[in-house]
């Protein structure tokens, strides 16, 4: 004897005339099982069968003998149909499978070699496990046999209990056999094959067969998948099977990869843990592969996978609100896809990108640059892609050449340029830039050199700094030139150049125009030449001749004397020398 787990249920009362006998046996010997489980109460079941309250049995013996011996005459296993009159044709079947007594609470599945157990289809094969449910009511009561047969069938085959109504229509598909074994004591059992077969076929069970795959896989079913599975049911499969079948099925663990895939673009195996947790949720609870979208939607992977795509794409950290939005469209219908692309095209993409721009290069993007990197955030760019191409694109190296030129007056070299790019891409900024240039070792040499071309003199170190700061803050190299060409430093080395040079004092009207030629580009050192060397110093020369020596001077003469002037003597030490050379 290799199973005792049989059980024996009845009513409340210790009336033997109103007794069920039901259980599950695999055994070599029928008999020595059912009375293995009579002797050890234990093992019975107190749930509910149906609409019969099921307690311990015990009555007597006789009943368990006269049903193993009903059901050893008839083999390993028994089935009946209806006839065209609608009278139970009874047939059986011999083999070495094991013969099932099942409750209708406590159904199991045993082999039955009469119904095909898999079904191929392109799209959905139902699992080779599923086998025939034979649950076996033996009772004295006829009503509550009929009514308890009639509520198993729609128990197994729909999945609910039958109406008042449905008990009443459907009882006359129910036959019933009586025990004709000695001592049977009036007990009967039932055949309710015809009716599961009817209900079988029933556009409800289409439907509720339908219902699942959609729940289930998120697909509608094939027509030979509806109809292999009507098939399975009416060999008395149940429909709870079938049931399991699909949510454990490669399609439904396929469906709940693919919500993982298409709304957080995350891969899970079809035989990981998360599938094996929802299928597990699917069938013992309600849950459906919709769940399967609200749950994973609106967990803590898709509230970190939100947050990823905003900091990635934008460097921003998005509200709660905003999280809050995309997990409902996430399982609204949106997809991981559509959050990127959405993300990387909307007004903060647009504000970031032009952000971008306006900090690594001083000047905002063209609307075609914009589009572009919108483009490029939804094909898997991210931000910090886009700060190193800016930083190290043509505006960026156009705006650093800018920079020298604009702040110190040169044009940077090549190392220069890609020294900045590198900085910018670090983080630094086109105001790190303008500071740094307009501060640096370069930015002193071109002050000083400034003052002592337009002014001739050595800036302090407060007129550096202040020069420093001024180009900082917005001034440029040009502007600085200017400055320094109309400043006190330059009119007092005019007036000076004039009563050094010519003995005279400069009129304001002369002083204004040498400032101007001064920044408009002549140094202070072009400034005493054309003076030196004008025709207001050859005249003067001249006229120092003549009246001194009485004659004019040599060619010669004249531009020696010039470039005295130029080189730093005095009117008054170019006369000396000329008096000298006249007495040696």
């Amino acid at each position: 004897m290799s199973d005792t787990s049989l059980i024996l249920t009845g009513t409340a009362s210790d009336d033997a005339s109103n007794q069920v006998v039901a259980g599950s046996v695999s055994s070599s010997s029928v008999a020595d099982s059912l009375a293995a489980a009579y002797a050890s109460p234990t093992t019975t079941d107190t749930t509910t069968a149906g609409s019969l309250a099921a307690t311990d049995y015990t009555g007597s013996s006789s009943v368990v003998s006269s049903a193993a011996t009903q059901l050893e005459s008839s083999g390993t296993s028994t089935s009946a149909s209806l006839s065209s009159t609608g009278t139970a044709v009874s047939s059986t079947s011999s083999g070495t499978t094991s013969i099932q007594f099942l409750s209708a609470s406590t159904a199991q599945v045993a082999a039955d070699t009469s119904v095909a157990n898999t079904v191929n289809d392109t799209n959905f094969t139902w699992s080779s496990s599923l086998a025939a449910t034979k649950p076996f009511f033996v009772t004295t009561d006829q009503t509550a046999l009929v009514d308890q047969s009639v509520s198993w069938a729609f128990q197994s085959v729909l999945g609910r209990n039958p109406t008042s109504s449905e008990l009443q229509e459907y009882s006359s598909q129910i036959v019933l056999e009586s025990l004709s074994t000695q001592n049977s004591q009036g007990f009967m059992y039932s055949d309710y094959s015809g009716l599961v077969k009817t209900l079988a076929s029933s556009t409800e069970a289409a439907n509720t067969l339908e219902s699942y795959f959609v729940d289930y896989t998120g697909k509608e079913a094939t027509t030979s998948i509806l109809s292999e599975g009507q098939t399975l049911l009416a060999g008395e499969d149940t429909l709870a099977n079938l049931k399991d079948a699909i949510i454990t099925s490669d399609q439904t663990a396929s469906a709940i990869a693919s919500v993982y895939s298409d709304k957080l673009n995350i891969t899970i195996s079809t035989s990981g843990n998360e599938v094996t947790a929802w299928e597990t949720m699917m069938e013992n609870s309600s849950a459906t592969l919709t769940d399967v979208v609200q749950g994973v939607t609106h967990g803590d992977e898709a509230q970190s996978i939100i947050s990823d795509v905003y900091s990635s794409r934008l460097n921003i950290t998005p509200s709660a609100t905003e999280i809050s939005t995309w997990e409902d469209a996430l399982a609204g219908g949106q997809t991981y896809s559509s959050l990127v692309t959405s993300v990387s095209t909307g007004s903060e993409a647009q504000a970031v990108i032009i952000g971008v721009y306006e900090q690594k290069t001083g000047l905002p993007p063209s609307s075609d640059a914009v589009s572009a990197w919108e483009s490029a955030f939804a094909n898997g760019t991210t931000y910090s892609d886009m700060v190193t191409a800016v930083s190290e694109g043509s505006e960026a190296s156009a705006a650093i050449t800018s920079v020298y030129q604009q702040k110190i007056g040169v044009t940077p070299s090549a190392s220069e340029i890609s020294a900045w790019e590198d900085y910018l891409a670090a983080g630094a900024s086109y105001r790190d830039l303008v500071n740094g240039v307009s501060t640096g070792q370069e930015a002193q040499q071109q002050i000083i050199a400034a003052y002592q071309t337009k002014a001739g003199i050595t800036p302090s170190q407060s007129q550096v700094s202040g020069w420093e700061a001024y180009l900082a803050s917005g001034a440029t190299y040009s502007t600085m030139i200017s400055v320094i060409s109309h400043g006190q430093e330059a009119q007092s080395m005019i007036a000076n150049a004039y009563t050094r040079i010519l003995d005279e004092t400069a009129s304001s009207a002369q002083i204004s125009a040498w400032e101007d030629v001064l920044a408009g580009g002549v140094t202070y050192d072009s400034l005493l030449d054309i003076i030196s060397h004008g025709t207001e110093a050859q005249a003067m020369i001249t006229g120092f001749y003549e009246s001194s020596l009485e004659r004019a001077p040599a060619s010669s003469e004249l531009e020696a004397a010039e470039d005295m002037l130029q080189s730093g003597s005095s009117y008054s030490d170019v006369k000396k020398a000329i008096a000298n050379s006249a007495v040696s």
